[in-house]
């Protein structure tokens, strides 16, 4: 399957024009359009958004980032190093009653993380929900050295998220991190985002931090990957040459729920991390 390479370094989604190449999104999408990542992460974050996401096999994985680094651009943040992609860092919290997990109470609808990106101090606060197969999420970004005052409530600042842990009794509960490929495209139909994680890894929490180190226990078989596609409005035309190429359907997966059950496990007696 012959997919052509886009060299060009713009900030553009430039779709490459192969006569007969029934992969490349219809005609109208192929246009240039410039944009600020930081522009078009706000818009995304700013506006209810759809999500689909896939469970898929490594190989191909492989052929939807091939796909995506022809018709999209890397996120700003991508390192070639790590084939585009970057380590992310996520404290999970939740009540005292695991209400997140069980998806009962607030964590019908919400969920509340503490985030980092590769080896940076800063750390993002983050709340995540989803209304009527909308998600909206609101995330903030704050020195790590500050995590701990602003959790005690010491801090006026980012009142909105520390006073939702008060309220919910919100704690610790795990950390997961894992790799990240993103990539990104505006075109004048709307705004896309396809991320893929693979070596996805959990940990018990360590308090209010967010460590460097990768937990030892697989959360994702090693085999596969983690699609999510994301958009407003309806499923757009510019992803459906890309469902072509994947024979799985579209599912649920929750990273968090997966971590927990491991760590469940773990403490019942199962000392053995799944590394497969």
């Amino acid at each position: 399957m012959y997919l052509a390479m886009n060299p060009s370094n713009d900030t553009d989604c430039d779709a490459v024009s192969i006569p007969g190449e029934r992969l490349l999104p219809p005609h109208d999408f192929q246009q240039k359009l410039k944009f600020s990542f930081r522009e078009l992460t706000q818009k995304l974050l700013t506006s209810p958004i759809s999500e689909t996401k896939y469970l898929i096999s490594r190989s191909v994985a492989d052929l939807v980032s091939g796909w995506a680094q022809v018709y999209m651009q890397p996120d700003q943040h991508a390192d070639p190093a790590l084939g585009d992609g970057y380590w992310v860092r996520t404290l999970y919290l939740d009540t005292p009653g695991a209400d997140i997990y069980h998806r009962r109470g607030v964590g019908r609808s919400r969920k509340f993380r503490v985030r980092g990106y590769g080896s940076s101090p800063e750390l993002w606060l983050e709340m995540k929900w989803k209304r009527r197969e909308k998600v909206r999420k609101r995330r903030t970004v704050i020195h790590q050295d500050r995590l701990p005052l602003i959790m005690a409530n010491s801090s006026q600042e980012h009142e909105w998220f520390s006073n939702r842990v008060h309220r919910y009794q919100l704690q610790p509960a795990c950390q997961i991190t894992y790799r990240r490929q993103a990539y990104l495209c505006r075109t004048s139909h709307g705004v896309y985002r396809l991320t893929l994680d693979r070596e996805a890894f959990s940990q018990p929490h360590d308090g209010w931090r967010v460590p460097l180190e990768t937990g030892n226990c697989r959360i994702l078989n090693a085999e596969n990957a983690i699609l999510e596609l994301k958009y407003q409005g309806d499923f757009p035309i510019f992803f459906r040459s890309l469902v072509e190429l994947i024979p799985q359907v579209p599912c649920s997966y929750s990273k968090y729920r997966r971590a927990i059950s491991t760590l469940m496990d773990q403490s019942m007696g199962d000392s053995a991390c799944p590394t497969g």
